[in-house]
């Protein structure tokens, strides 16, 4: 059952809609733009399963950010430190002292950089399909095919995306996709957010990065390469990387989910 959903307010007095469930460990999932909101979400079974397994050892927190989803939209800032102020408006709302973070995508980079500059907040994270220089974590040649569309026919935009990510196999599937984005954002929504956060470089806060890192890489799905797990894994200081089977075009999955439940520290993590 879709959880209550509420609002935070962040610094700048931005409404932020948000939900939480379960018992336990307090998990928080930033989604990449594009690919958040948080009540349509619960209409992708495997989503809503997924969800609801989770809850029953974990807290979980899903939000979105400004300008997507249920969230206040027509917002002028977005930025990094925007993404970071949703971020903790949400973690002060639900008086959280102290999480782990599932950053997918382009705000993997939000999740670095709230880490440094909040490292008491966090206990831990995990990172998929993150790429910490400037540049969108998804730009390779068969993304780029794609970005032409996106001003000229956001529904065939939308289509596209989503066949690439899931295949032709699972059509009900595809487009379910192509439905969650636009239910997430306008096409001008997702273009200027998708550009404030591939502007951003958190390369040089990575040996910052005290807290233990998880780095997720999923071998068989489209536009991303292991380049970027690899250097994120080499350069932060506690950082392993787990390789994942499979295509699935979910950030969060069950496969996601049993690496991240088996990683030890966040098995081990409680509040104080």
């Amino acid at each position: 059952m879709l959880p209550r959903i509420q609002y935070a307010q962040t610094s700048d007095r931005v409404s932020i809609a948000y939900w939480a469930m379960g018992e336990g460990v307090p998990i928080v999932l930033l989604y990449p733009p594009g690919f958040s909101n948080i009540q349509f979400e619960w209409d992708i079974p495997e989503l809503r399963e997924t969800y609801e397994s989770v809850a029953q050892w974990a807290t979980v927190v899903r939000f979105d950010h400004r300008n997507h989803g249920l969230s206040e939209r027509d917002v002028a800032e977005v930025s990094l430190e925007a993404y970071e102020r949703d971020l903790l408006g949400v973690l002060d709302r639900l008086e959280l002292p102290r999480v782990h973070l599932f950053g997918a995508g382009d705000c993997g980079k939000v999740a670095l950089d709230f880490a440094v500059n909040h490292p008491a907040r966090v206990a831990s994270i995990s990172l998929f399909r993150t790429n910490p220089g400037a540049g969108s974590a998804a730009a390779a040649p068969g993304w780029l095919s794609l970005v032409g569309l996106l001003k000229s026919d956001w529904q065939l935009f939308t289509n596209l995306l989503a066949t690439a990510l899931n295949g032709l196999d699972d059509g009900a599937q595809t487009s379910r996709i192509a439905h969650l984005i636009r239910e997430s954002v306008t096409a001008t929504e997702f273009e200027v957010a998708n550009a404030a956060l591939a502007a951003a470089d958190v390369q040089a806060l990575l040996p910052e990065v005290k807290t233990p890192v998880l780095v997720l890489h999923r071998m068989d799905t489209p536009f991303f390469q292991i380049d970027r797990p690899r250097q994120l894994v080499a350069t932060i200081p506690d950082a392993r990387l787990s390789v994942l089977a499979g295509k699935s075009p979910f950030a969060w999955d069950q496969g996601v989910v049993e690496a991240i439940r088996a990683y030890s520290y966040v098995k081990t993590f409680s509040l104080p």
